[in-house]
């Protein structure tokens, strides 16, 4: 499966890590976001629907983080990073 950051992702990828407060914390959301796109990669579906709409979640582990992705064909689309405590339902 093919993986597509969108641009909305990235932005929040990087906007999340940098109000992580500290390296380290910065390090470890970067660091598992990639372990969670990895296992997307090899199981696309893993991830609960939201509401049965398209949209799937996947948690970032260690971190309070989401991932917020569709699945489409042969290609894994990230949708948007958020915080769980967010308001990310108004986003799906």
């Amino acid at each position: 499966m093919r993986l597509h950051w969108t641009p909305h992702a990235r932005e929040d990828l990087f906007r999340l890590a940098e109000s992580a407060g500290d390296p380290g914390s910065e390090a470890a959301l970067l660091r598992g976001a990639i372990a969670a796109t990895e296992q997307l990669q090899a199981h696309p579906r893993i991830g609960p629907a939201i509401d049965s709409n398209r949209i799937r979640k996947w948690p970032i582990a260690g971190t309070p983080c989401l991932i917020l992705y569709m699945v489409r064909e042969d290609t894994i689309l990230l949708l948007r990073i958020v915080h769980n405590r967010s308001d990310w339902q108004s986003l799906a």
